[in-house]
Formats: C-alpha cells, sequence, structure tokens
C-alpha cells in the first residue's frame, strides 16, 4: 500500500512511495488481523476481539497512557500499536518471537518505541528508560537512547528539609514581588506598560508563579501515579506524564534565569568591562548583519547538498535537524572526529571532496571572518571609550588658575599621545595577525589537498 503520490512518468521506475512519518498519514486502523491483513466490516465485535490479538490494534494515547516524544527524526504525539511484553523473559520472547512471524515491523513502520522502568529504594529514585528505533522515508536507520529519573518519596533528610525552606521562601518572594508591581501599576496606571523594563518584571513574576504551579502540578502527578501502582502492581502504570511536568518545571526556571540574568547584567551595565562589550556589539552590528547572510547562503547550500547525498548513509545528514546542529558544531568547532572519513564512507565520490569545502568554508574562512569583525570593533570600542573619559576630563577641570591648567593640559595632551601611540601600535600587530591567519589559511588548504 503506497503512502504518498507519485508522479505518472515515474511509476514505471518507483510504483510504490513510502511517506515520511507525520501524526496527519498515520495509520490509525482499529483493528487488523496478524500481519497486518484487513479485518471484514461485516465482522462481530466478539469475533473482532479474537482475530485480532492486542499488538495488532490501535490504541489512543488516552488509552496507552502515554505522553508525547521527541525523536531523532520527528515528533510523536502518543497512540499507537502497543505490545506488552510482561514481567518474565520466557513470555517477552514468547511475544516477540509471534510479532516477528507475522512481521509486525514492516516497510510502513516508522518508529519503535520501548520503555521499562527500575526503581532503586536506596537511593529513592525511579529510572525510566525509553529506547527509540527510527526509519526515516529515505531508508536510514537510527537507534536513540534517554533516560530520565525522578525521585517518588520525599526522605526526611537535612538536605531534603533546607531544600523546603527554600521552596518556602521562594513563595514568599514571589507573592512579595507580585505586590510590589501591583502597587507600582495602581500608581503609574498606563505609564507603567510604557517601560521596557516593566514588561521584563511582569515575565519575571509571571514565569515565578507558572514555577510555583509546575512543582505543585508535578508533585501531584507523582503522588497519584505511586497511588495507581500501589492499587495494582500489574498494571501499566506510567511516569512519563509526571516526567514531562517535571521537564516543563525545568524549562520555566531556565528562562527565569535568564531574565534574572538580564536583570543583572542592567545592574551591572555601568562595569568597564560591560561598556567596553555593549559597545562592541553596537559597533559590529552592521557587519555582522551582512556577514550573516553570506553565511546563511553557505549554510543552507551545504545544508541541502549533504541531505541530498548523504541522508542514506550518515547519520550526521540523515534528516535536516541533525544535518543542522552538525553544521553548526562544526562550525563551532565543537566537533571531536573529522567527518571527512564518515563522509567519504556513505558516499566516496563526494565524501572529501564536500567535507573538505565545508571545513575550509564554515569553520576556516567564516569563523575567521567573525573573529576579525569583533576584534576590530573591539579596538574602535575601546578607543571611544578612552576618548570619552579623555573629554569628560576635560570637561572637569577648573580652567581659572594658570599653573594647574598647564599641569592638567600636559597630562591630558599625554594621554592623548599615548592613546595614538596605542592605536598605531594595535593596527601594526593586526596586519601581522592578520599575516599569520593567511598563511596558516594557505597551508591548511594544502594539507586538505593533500588529504
Amino acid at each position: 500500500m503506497t503512502s504518498c503520490d507519485v508522479l505518472d512518468y515515474m511509476k514505471g521506475m518507483f510504483p510504490i512511495c513510502y511517506d515520511e512519518y507525520s501524526a496527519t498519514n498515520e495509520d490509525k486502523t482499529a483493528y487488523n488481523k496478524p500481519g497486518w491483513k484487513p479485518v471484514d466490516n461485516s465482522t462481530s465485535d466478539a469475533e473482532l476481539l479474537r482475530l485480532c490479538p492486542k499488538p495488532w490494534r490501535y490504541q489512543k494515547a488516552e488509552e496507552t497512557a502515554t505522553v508525547p516524544k521527541w525523536g531523532q527524526f520527528s515528533f510523536y504525539p502518543g497512540g499507537g500499536f502497543v505490545a506488552d511484553l510482561g514481567y518474565e523473559n520466557v513470555t517477552a520472547f514468547s511475544i516477540i518471537e509471534n510479532l516477528q512471524n507475522n512481521a509486525w515491523l514492516d516497510r510502513q513502520t516508522r518508529a519503535v518505541i520501548m520503555e521499562f522502568s527500575a526503581f532503586n529504594p536506596s537511593v529513592n529514585i525511579l529510572g525510566i528508560g525509553t529506547y527509540f528505533y527510527e526509519v526515516e522515508a529515505s531508508g536510514y536507520r537510527g537507534p536513540f537512547t534517554r533516560t530520565e529519573v525522578i525521585s517518588l518519596y520525599p526522605t526526611e533528610t537535612a538536605s531534603y528539609q533546607f531544600y523546603l525552606i527554600c521552596i518556602l521562601l521562594f513563595i514568599v518572594f514571589v507573592l512579595l514581588y507580585l505586590g510590589r508591581e501591583c502597587f507600582k501599576l495602581y500608581k503609574q496606571r498606563c505609564r507603567y506598560f510604557k517601560s521596557f523594563w516593566s514588561w521584563v518584571e511582569i515575565f519575571q513574576v509571571v514565569f515565578s508563579v507558572l514555577a510555583v504551579v509546575l512543582y505543585i502540578v508535578q508533585s501531584d502527578r507523582v503522588t497519584s501515579t505511586i497511588r495507581e501502582l500501589q492499587e495494582n502492581v500489574y498494571a501499566n502504570v506510567n511516569f512519563q506524564e509526571a516526567i514531562a511536568w517535571h521537564e516543563a518545571d525545568n524549562a520555566v526556571l531556565g528562562i527565569l534565569t535568564f531574565i534574572v540574568t538580564a536583570k543583572l547584567l542592567r545592574l551591572i551595565r555601568f562595569n568597564e568591562h560591560v561598556a567596553v562589550f555593549s559597545k562592541t556589539l553596537k559597533t559590529s552590528a552592521r557587519l555582522l548583519s551582512s556577514f550573516s547572510v553570506v553565511l546563511l547562503v553557505f549554510f543552507m547550500a551545504f545544508l541541502h547538498f549533504g541531505v541530498l547525498i548523504f541522508g542514506t548513509g550518515s547519520e550526521r545528514y540523515s534528516s535536516v535537524l541533525k544535518a543542522t546542529y552538525f553544521q553548526l558544531e562544526l562550525t563551532l568547532g565543537r566537533v571531536k572526529a573529522r567527518p571527512i572519513n564518515d563522509l567519504a564512507n556513505a558516499n566516496d565520490t563526494f565524501g572529501r571532496i564536500f567535507a573538505t569545502l565545508l571545513l575550509f568554508s564554515l569553520t576556516i574562512l567564516s569563523m575567521n571572518f567573525f573573529i576579525a569583525i569583533m576584534n576590530d570593533a573591539l579596538i574602535d570600542a575601546k578607543d571611544v571609550i578612552n576618548e570619552n573619559e579623555l573629554y569628560d576630563l576635560v570637561d572637569e577641570c577648573d580652567w581659572q588658575s594658570t599653573k594647574e591648567s598647564k599641569v592638567r593640559f600636559d597630562v591630558i595632551s599625554n594621554g592623548m599621545q599615548q592613546l595614538k601611540v596605542q592605536k598605531l601600535q594595535t593596527q601594526c600587530r593586526e596586519k601581522t595577525r592578520a599575516v599569520q591567519i593567511m598563511r596558516l589559511i594557505l597551508r591548511t588548504v594544502r594539507w586538505l589537498i593533500l588529504i
């Protein structure tokens, strides 16, 4: 059965087409016979249950008590065809053998997700392992594992008591902060919303309250799930929902930390290093914007070519998302293993050429251009700040005393001369560094050609 349309003039070469996974084209047939054989519409309900074992029936996310999951290649909203392997090895192997004999996994299978959990009572930690086996439309198959842990029962220790005290203090501070912002809103009325930092305060209050609410919901879900497990130890209990709330709480705390860090940077904006950094960004904004357009064109060109050529043979380019991550890491120089051999194994003709051009364009040229732009902007920012300090000194001087005026003028004049000398020395060093960089680039190109 084809799952996507094939052009008429291509049907002779590709009579069957299998589309990539999405929630809209997922097979949601309620009942199937073993081997994915269709069921007659006139079959009674009792006969359906007899002819169609449980692994061949589609179950919704509400029936399986599962939550949406992110894999390597796609997003899975929950639900599907579920095979319960039981609690014993003999039972599990028997079920797996039956599924294998009846081709439970076929050409249209896009993902197999296996979940298991283990509880360690000595440390009060529940570990949940999820194994993904995903198949791309291109034919690439990739395994992926994810391990998540969560604490179930609170232990009465000194550290846990301190943790509860910190949570209580956090809630108290959030309430006080909320009251202060409400009072400012009452006093300033509409003027309160005209300030950018007022909106920052609003977001801080909102995410603080949201963090408290998510913590309460997470604790409630853990408690209710444990209660379900205690009522029936053989029930299919899933802790994924509690972990999902825990991850949402961590995400909110991360956003809250970012907001607080931004406010802290605002408080120390008069610091010399922060002022230089801010001036550097303002000076380099125009050049960086034009440079980013060129870099984006190169990046997307390599991305599309890599996915088309190496999609079936290399994990790095098995999907657009993974290829984007790989090229970003390569641009930043964070890839430990060189990709030349990996891409050459996937496609011997284009592998080495593509990897060489990729390293030369993104890693060597692009990053050196970026560093040169930022370095030039940093030098200009330092010169501007130093000159502003001298001009401020001139404005603050009292020129009534001739003797003091001469001394101060000499100090300022010497300062100006030192600035000029430092600027000339810096320019000479930059020219020397540029020559060294060009020599390094030429040596690297020769080395890549020899490879």
